[in-house]
Formats: structure tokens, sequence, C-alpha cells
């Protein structure tokens, strides 16, 4: 009888189970059509018979502001009501739009961080991450270097390579974990595998800067990669290797190419770095004119001695002709971005 009763039982449940996916087809077609009235209607009584994907659904409906108002207070709540369901992601997506504010208040930021390792409790690696950065950042709490490892383990646990690569940044700066350069290359391989740009990066220079010991190849190849991928530093550092031949074949004009990708993308010291060969002729015909080009492109980009570069050229007729205003414009530029011996030739002058 006992058995027969249960076996019921299991039954009423997997019918109820069928019909609430049966009325949340409904409600989603309804949304696709058009109809949100409708559809929000739907979405609601399913939420209030404890759907939370309805509930979730209706989060994401008053936060994107799209078809209907954005109602960023009732988005937080059907998120919230989808939390209380553990449905992780309305945890995870709850707490960034409780902090989605240019200004928040520490109440702000401490909800989110409780419903992020509420995410994090429920597996969902991406919240061991933010929960972990919260606490690096001192955000809601007092910075907590230890507290961040823990989730930074819980998260890479779980193969989010964002929590391993900040994982190996803890071991090798000694925060929250005892300093070891070998667990930090390990956490960084790691998230370097999964296509993790920035753990690539800071991997290899783990390896440029002698830490590890690994073969050169390994060096340039990973400079490369996370060159090829975007990184404007990377393509820098890769442009100094071939600048100098020390690990790889000399080769200046390669390297000139990489110096350019690297400050069209906002690196200011591949901007640099190209002024002083060509200013110099290191290895290359001297060119002042592409030299002060590039030294301008580095003053724009707020670095101070490029500024100052600027400034000294500009009075002793080096590319463009002596121009006593222009040059004194840019010692006055370097000086307010903190060159002091910039501040004492304006100041002079003045």
């Amino acid at each position: 009888m006992i058995l027969k009763l249960m076996l019921l039982s299991l039954t009423f449940m997997i019918s109820i189970s069928c019909a609430s996916k049966d009325r949340l087809e409904v409600a989603f077609k309804s949304y696709s059509a058009g109809d949100y009235d409708l559809s929000i209607t739907q979405f609601e009584q399913l939420c209030l018979a404890k759907d939370p994907v309805a509930c979730f659904e209706l989060g994401k409906i008053y936060s994107a502001g799209r078809d209907i108002a954005e109602d960023k207070p009732k988005a937080i709540s059907f998120y919230l009501n989808a939390c209380d369901l553990n449905y992780q992601i309305g945890c995870e997506q709850g707490a960034f739009l409780t902090v989605s504010n240019q200004i928040n208040s520490d109440n702000d930021y401490l909800n989110a961080l409780t419903l992020f390792e509420k995410a994090c409790t429920l597996d969902l690696y991406s919240s061991c991450y933010s929960a972990g950065i919260m606490y690096f950042n001192g955000e809601g709490v007092d910075v907590n270097y230890v507290k961040s490892a823990d989730y930074f383990q819980l998260g890479c646990a779980g193969a989010n390579s964002n929590s391993c690569s900040a994982l190996g940044y803890l071991y090798s700066t000694g925060k929250g974990v005892k300093q070891d350069y070998l667990s930090a290359t390990i956490f960084y391989d790691k998230a370097c595998l999964a296509g993790n740009r920035d753990a690539c990066f800071n991997l290899v220079q783990l390896y440029a800067e002698g830490y590890i010991i690994i073969e050169d190849k390994i060096v340039i190849d990973l400079y490369t990669k996370t060159c090829d991928w975007g990184l404007a530093s990377a393509c820098n550092n890769l442009g100094i290797l071939y600048t100098k031949g020390d690990i790889v074949r000399k080769d200046v004009q390669l390297a000139v190419n990489l110096y350019t990708v690297a400050c069209n993308n906002g690196e200011v010291n591949a901007c640099m770095n190209i002024a002083q060969l060509y200013e110099n002729g290191i290895d290359v015909k001297t060119d002042m004119f592409i030299s002060e080009k590039y030294y301008k492109k580095g003053c724009d980009m707020d670095n101070a001695i490029s500024c100052s570069k600027l400034a000294e050229n500009y009075l002793i007729d080096t590319a463009f002709g002596v121009n006593t205003k222009k040059a004194y414009e840019f010692y006055e530029r370097a000086c307010s971005l903190g060159d002091e011996d910039a501040c004492i030739v304006y100041q002079d002058k003045q």
C-alpha cells in the first residue's frame, strides 16, 4: 500500500512538472510573438507557483528594458525569487544588477557578495570568482586575501579560468597564500590552456623574468600567442626580444612591426620604443619625423616622457623647425603629468 502511494505521488509530481514545462513554453511563445503583457502574466503565475525559470525570465525582461520599460527594482526582486528557489544564475544576475550603478552603497556590495556566495555554493563557478574578487578588492567587506584565495580555489576546481588565473596571481605575489612561483605557474598554465589570454601573459612574464626556468622557445611561443590574441603588452615585449636578439634571432623590422601593433592598441611603451629606435638610429635609419610622430602618440596617451622629448625637439630644430611656443606647451603638459624636470624648465620660462 505504501509503495502504491509513493508511485501515485511520483506520478503526480511528474504530471505537475510536465504541466509547468508546457506553460513555460506557452509563455515563451507569447513573448516571441510580441504579446508581452500575456507573456508576463503567464511568467508571473508560474513564478508564484515557484517555477524558478519563470522568475528568472521576468528578471531578464525587466532588466533589459527593450520590449517593455526597464524596472531595475522589479528585476532584482524576480532574480532574488529565482535565487531563493536555488536557481544559481538568478543569484548571479541579481548580484550583478544590484551593483550596476556607478555609485553603490556598502549595503549593495554586501548584498551582491551574499548572492555570489550562494551561487558559488550552487556550483556556479563564475560566481566563486566574483566573490573572490569582492574579497580581494574589499567591496562590501574588508579586504581579505585568504577568503579571496578560498573562493578562487573553488572556482578553479570548477574549471573557471578566471579563478585559476587569479589564484596564480595570489601565489606569485604571496597574497592570502604563501608565495610560491611554481604553484603560480601551475594555475596560470591551467587558465592559459583554457584560453585565458591574461593568464598566458602572466605565465610568460614569470618565465621571461627568470622566476621559473623554461626553454626560450616556450617564452617566444607564449608571447606570440598572446600578441596574436590582441594583447598589446605581449606584442611590445615580443618586439623587445626581437630588438635585443638574445633568445631569438635579431629582427628589428619585425620588432618595429610588433611595436606598431602594440602602440596602435594603446601600449604607450611600444610608441616610445619606436620613437627611440628612429631617434637614435638603432639598426634603422635615423628618421626624426617618424620618431616625433610616435613621441606625439605617446604624449597623447598622457606619457610625460614622450611630452618632454617633443618639447626638447621643438627647442633644437630636430624635424619640424624651432618652435619655442610649442616646446613650452609640451613642457607644461609633461609637468602636469608628473615630470618634475619638465616643471622646472616650464617654471623658469614663466
